[in-house]
């Protein structure tokens, strides 16, 4: 499968006024020429292609970046390339490890194994255990073994503090400069977290200017987690829709390889989009939204976020 660069690489585009416009200053000395640095970001975006109702699957190979269309906050943008194969990706599992998920990490540990040892050798994996507290247990690398040794390591504890767990990941890998697939396993509400508003705290942390899909699992959950004040699975379908990824049910453990099988197969079937987009306002949050263009062969649809967040452009060198 092809891999794709970071998906924000950044052109500086240098314009320089000619001889010819150079201006004369009231003694007829001739003034410098004005020079102009336009921040430009080439922006590399996963997306999900379909044909159209009646048509040969094999006419997607033909999509052009002419069949796209591409708006970052309704206005669009230059789309470059369009081509089978999601960006290069970070899998971070992150797994709920409280006491009531004692009759269930077996399974889940085994799908796991089997899930990062399905992964492309050169895409990194991470994992991250949250019970009361958050523990990075192995971070981003290609070490299969590593990996496979600390999820077999997974042992229940406490409490579930799912939204702090949510947001310490995300912050941790905010300057990750791949695309970010995060599957989030749980089977009970936040019942630890200490803030208040620690799950709008996690939400504000998903602004990350590289896309953010997140998948959460939710085991065991259907028939008894929607009761309460605190009740999750509103909030994990809103968190699956704001970031392209889905809520994936999961009724008991021996369906949790199922799950972990159909994100696998979602995250292959991506392609991606490449734009450039004109680094204005850092830190704004711009609304994102992909089709195809009218008569296109295929459907086209964002398997990212809903927004983008550019960052500040690098500070320029110290002159000497």
């Amino acid at each position: 499968m092809k891999r794709l660069p970071p998906s924000c690489a950044m052109l500086a585009v240098l314009v320089a006024a000619l001889p010819a416009a150079r201006a004369a200053d009231p003694d007829g000395q001739e003034s410098p020429a004005v020079e102009t640095t336009v921040e430009v970001r080439r922006v590399v975006w996963p997306v999900l292609v379909e044909p159209r109702a009646g048509a040969d699957r094999d006419a997607c190979t033909d999509m052009t970046p002419d069949d796209v269309v591409v708006t970052e906050a309704g206005l669009p943008v230059r789309v470059t390339a369009v081509a089978p194969g999601r960006p290069r990706t970070l899998h971070a599992i992150v797994i709920d490890v409280s006491g009531s998920m004692a009759g269930r990490l077996a399974e889940a540990r085994s799908a796991a194994i089997d899930y990062v040892d399905a992964l492309p050798r050169d895409e990194p994996a991470a994992l991250w255990a949250f019970s009361d507290e958050v523990r990075l247990l192995a971070p981003p690398g290609t070490d299969r073994a590593r990996l496979r040794r600390a999820i077999a390591r997974l042992q229940p504890v406490h409490g579930t503090a799912l939204w702090d767990a949510l947001r310490f990941v995300l912050e941790m890998l905010a300057a990750w400069p791949d695309r970010k697939a995060i599957l989030l396993v749980t089977d009970g509400a936040d019942s630890t977290s200490l803030a208040d508003d620690a799950e709008s705290r996690a939400f504000a942390a998903l602004r990350h200017e590289d896309p953010v899909t997140v998948f959460p699992l939710a085991l065991d959950m259907s028939s008894r987690a929607d009761r309460g004040p605190r009740a999750p699975l509103a909030s994990l379908r809103r968190l699956a829709a704001e970031t392209g990824g889905s809520l994936i049910d999961v009724p008991d453990a021996a369906h949790f390889r199922r799950a972990l099988d159909d994100i696998r197969r979602r995250l292959d079937a991506e392609w991606t989009v490449t734009w450039t987009a004109t680094a204005r306002a850092p830190g704004t949050p711009r609304p994102v939204r992909i089709r195809a263009r009218r008569g296109a062969p295929c459907r086209v649809r964002s398997a990212g976020p809903r927004l983008r967040v550019p960052s500040p452009p690098p500070l320029p060198p110290p002159r000497r």
